[in-house]
């Protein structure tokens, strides 16, 4: 259903663009009120902008989480191939090897 209006609505953007179209009451009082077609577009691209703006900050803490962990796993391993070290030491101690 979405599809369809969104689809409609381009095909009366394109229609009206092109002066086969007029626009509608409501429209055609906005652009006498000065709200050109130029400052809808830029609307637009504001907010695809800001969607934009917004997923890059997810995926940026989202990296950053991913950093986080991939840090806490390399801790974990240097802690226990230390550990593994220092009981291996010990075991040779108590058999008498160096």
């Amino acid at each position: 259903m979405r599809a369809q209006k969104t689809s409609y609505r381009k095909e009366k953007e394109l229609r009206r663009g092109v002066g086969l179209m007029e626009p509608s009451s409501s429209e055609a009082t906005e652009l006498d009120k000065g709200k050109g077609r130029e400052k809808e577009s830029d609307e637009i691209v504001n907010k695809e902008l800001k969607k934009e703006m917004k997923t890059m900050k997810l995926t940026g803490k989202m990296e950053k989480k991913v950093e986080k962990e991939m840090k806490k796993d390399v801790e974990v391993k240097e802690q226990v191939e230390v550990e593994v070290e220092v009981k291996v030491k010990m075991i040779m101690k108590k058999r008498g090897r160096k």
